[in-house]
């Protein structure tokens, strides 16, 4: 039958959604677009008028929360905050998750928040109700070890899911897809990530809960604040390497197999890398096979949750480089025995557990706190993996779009296919990438927010937002380094990307992430705003031992770069010694 003003076939329908003919047919059977049935033989004609409001309508709240139990949470609970690039599409995925889904240990939070804002982002969340998950867990240690030893087996089964899921991605070619094709391996990856997200979402909170509510326990069991701060950082360190640990374990051992002559290296730093790598891949291929495979493994190294950076050859040959600045075989080697043998933690752990002789309780306690650490590091490697096929979708659904992929990013994925079939509107993924607010709640609730309406969410999670100008920061010290007080000019970097840093500056920023790492590397120490003392920054600090100081909540708005600061590594305090010329003070 011709296709008429006001009815549409199938194949023309399923053209204007964005969709195939098959999704067309499931969603008839869930009742979310209706058909009409013309003719003897009962075919299917979408009314145009139908389809219009189909495509118009809000498909941002499907299950709205209820916003005076919202304000009350807001009210009744303090919050912690962290912060980092971020994306929607993840926020919506890990966000729904967390506050969505059945507690593993007995208990939940009421609602997870997300302040998105240009390209960064803010995770709001209970610290009452992170400590409450936390306690839930040190409980089963003790009441339930079973449920405990269910919870490990989903952990390793749902992360070898992803893991299959992200292996086999990295061989599709996603432009040579169907958009029904390219829908389906979209999804594919969604549910591997919703399943990863669900079992490792339970340590998220364990940073706050460790500084405001175990930290102190362990000190009255200890009996000396400052002893049980320092026992507890070396108690709490994992003895497996971190993942930035074990890549730099292996690129030292590159160096020291593969570069052992000091002729060789100075023959091929003095040219440019990409003449260099010609050299070695013509009469060094055992050095170059090793590059080779080393970027295969970690090219995700440097990824966030808001940046896409694909890690080459050229890149890690940069890293060799800066391995060798003014540091001989002999330092490097040094390093590669300490990396590799983890004599020295042990023996600094069993010290202070024969010398404090603590409770049974409490140490099966740290060895559970211990692991789960090593846990979120872990969390963070296959997190910073899956990002990499997450972006790619995203590109090719912006390519196909026409439009920027971190607008792309703004989108709901409900809300993808009519985007790329540009049924939905543009500016409202603009205003989003602007400010907007994403707050999950159990049963599968949610609200999406925008414009000025997100704003008042904001003020609602943030309060007035007053900057502190206290001369004196106060913080927790995760690693002491080397020397008992350490002075030395800030540099505040909240995005690492294009960055830089000098040996002789210490770095500001919110929290650390593995992007971060280069800055690390370089810089005099760290100072951070949130993180608790098994957090990235610490547990990286405590590897390259140098000093850090984190939880200070304030540093970020207190500090500009260019100010001269003292760090007491004894006590946690950061003094303001000069103020940067030309900066309030």
């Amino acid at each position: 039958m011709p296709e008429n003003s006001f009815l549409l076939t199938i194949s023309s329908t399923a053209k204007r959604l964005g969709v195939s003919p098959a999704t067309l047919r499931k969603w008839d059977a869930e009742g979310k677009l209706t058909p009409i049935r013309i003719g003897n033989r009962g075919d299917r004609r979408y009314r145009m008028g139908d389809i219009d409001r189909f495509l118009n309508q809000d498909r941002s709240s499907p299950t709205p929360i209820e916003l005076n139990a919202f304000d009350q949470w807001i009210s009744k609970n303090e919050m912690w905050f962290g912060e980092a690039p971020l994306m929607l599409y993840t926020v919506q995925i890990c966000t729904e998750q967390l506050a969505g889904s059945k507690p593993w240990f007995g208990t939940d939070v009421t609602f997870a928040a997300f302040v998105l804002e240009k390209d960064y982002g803010y995770q709001v969340l209970s610290i009452k109700e992170s400590n409450d998950i936390c306690e839930s867990q040190l409980q089963a240690i003790h009441h339930h070890p079973d449920r405990l030893a269910h919870y490990f087996d989903e952990w390793n089964a749902r992360v070898a899911k992803l893991e299959t899921v992200v292996s086999r991605l990295e061989f599709v070619s996603m432009e040579r897809l169907s958009q029904d094709q390219l829908w389906k391996e979209f999804q594919t990856l969604n549910n591997a990530m919703a399943d990863f997200w669900n079992v490792t979402l339970v340590i998220e909170g364990n940073g706050p809960y460790l500084d405001h509510a175990y930290l102190p326990r362990f000190e009255k069991i200890v009996g000396d604040s400052k002893k049980a701060k320092e026992a507890f950082s070396v108690l709490t360190t994992p003895m497996e390497l971190s993942f930035v640990g074990e890549s730099r374990k292996e690129l030292l051992e590159m160096i020291i197999r593969h570069l052992h002559s000091p002729r060789e290296r100075k023959e091929l730093f003095e040219k440019e890398t990409p003449e260099a790598l010609a050299i070695i891949r013509a009469t060094k291929p055992e050095l170059y096979r090793a590059l080779v495979e080393y970027q295969q493994k970690y090219y995700w190294l440097q990824n966030s949750y808001g940046e896409w950076t694909i890690l080459t050859i050229n890149d890690f040959f940069e890293f060799v480089r800066d391995a060798l600045k003014n540091q001989s075989i002999k330092d490097l080697q040094t390093e590669y025995e300490k990396l590799e043998n983890p004599e020295e933690i042990i023996a600094r752990q069993n010290k202070w557990l024969n010398e404090l002789r603590l409770p049974e309780k409490t140490v099966k306690e740290i060895e559970f706190i211990r692991k789960t650490t090593w846990l979120k590091d872990e969390r963070k490697r296959h997190i910073l993996k899956m990002l990499h096929p997450q972006y790619r979708f995203l590109h090719e659904f912006a390519r196909r779009a026409g439009i920027e992929p971190k607008l792309m990013a703004n989108a709901l994925i409900q809300e993808i296919p009519y985007v790329v079939s540009k049924a939905f509107p543009v500016s409202k993924l603009e205003e989003r990438r602007e400010l907007s607010i994403y707050i999950a709640a159990p049963q599968n609730k949610s609200l999406l927010v925008s414009g000025n309406e997100a704003v008042l969410f904001k003020q609602k999670l943030f309060g007035s937002g007053k900057s502190k100008t206290d001369q004196a920061i106060y913080g927790v010290v995760a690693s002491q380094g080397t020397q008992p007080v350490v002075t030395g000019k800030v540099k505040v970097i909240l995005n690492p990307k294009d960055q830089t840093i000098s040996e002789d500056e210490i770095l500001v920023t919110s929290m650390t992430r593995p992007d971060f790492m280069p800055l690390m590397k370089s810089a005099k120490g760290f100072i951070t705003n949130e993180g608790g003392i098994t957090c990235h920054a610490a547990i990286v600090s405590r590897e390259m031992n140098k000093p850090c100081i984190i939880g200070t909540k304030y540093a970020t708005q207190v500090l500009q770069s260019g100010d001269e600061v003292e760090m007491r590594m004894n006590h946690g305090i950061i003094t303001i010694k000069r103020r940067a010329v030309g900066v309030r003070g």
